[in-house]
C-alpha cells in the first residue's frame, strides 16, 4: 500500500516535470560516455590471452629481450578424411610425406609481382638465424630435402621423433 503510493507520487511528478527528467537523463547520459575519451581497444593477442604478471609474459620477455621479437606465424593444417565408422587414418604415412614436400615445393615457389618486382617467400619471411626461413614442418625432420627421406628412415624416423 506504501509502495503504491510513493509510485504515484513519483509518477505524478515525473509526469509534471518532464524537463527536468529529460535535461537530467540526458546530463547522466553524456557524464557517462566520458569514459570513452579513455577507451583503449587491446588487439595484441598477448596481452588479451595472457596475464601481466604469468609465467608466459616472464618467459615471452625473456625471449623477445634475448632473441628476437614474436611474429606470428601462419600453418596449414592437414588432417584425414575419418571412414564410415568415424575412425581417422594415421596422417604419417608415406603419401602423405610425400604429399607434403610437394605443397611445401610449391609453397617456396608461389611468387607475386610488387610495384614490379618478383616477390617470393623468401624475401617476405622472418628470418631470425640467418638466410633461411623460420619454418616449423615435420619435414624439418628430413632437413625440408626430399632426398634425405629415404636415407633417414622414412616414416619410421617421423614416428620416432614424435
Amino acid at each position: 500500500m506504501v509502495l503504491m503510493f510513493v509510485l504515484r507520487r513519483y509518477g505524478t511528478w515525473v509526469a509534471r516535470h518532464p524537463t527536468i527528467i529529460l535535461c537530467s537523463s540526458l546530463a547522466i547520459v553524456l557524464v557517462l560516455c566520458l569514459g570513452l575519451f579513455r577507451l583503449k581497444v587491446e588487439t595484441r593477442l598477448e596481452k588479451l590471452w595472457v596475464g601481466p604478471g604469468s609465467k608466459a609474459a616472464e618467459e615471452k620477455q625473456f625471449f623477445d629481450s634475448h632473441l628476437a621479437p614474436f611474429y606470428r606465424i601462419e600453418q596449414i593444417v592437414l588432417a584425414t578424411i575419418p571412414d564410415a565408422n568415424g575412425i581417422s587414418a594415421s596422417i604419417v604415412t608415406e603419401n602423405n610425406i610425400k604429399l607434403l614436400f610437394e605443397i611445401q615445393k610449391k609453397v617456396d615457389g608461389i611468387c607475386a609481382n610488387f610495384s614490379g618486382s618478383m616477390i617470393s617467400l623468401t624475401n617476405i619471411c622472418m628470418k631470425p638465424i640467418g638466410q633461411d626461413c623460420a619454418t616449423q614442418s615435420v619435414l624439418q625432420y628430413f632437413k625440408m630435402d626430399l632426398r634425405n627421406y629415404d636415407n633417414y628412415g622414412g616414416v619410421q624416423h617421423v614416428e620416432y621423433c614424435f
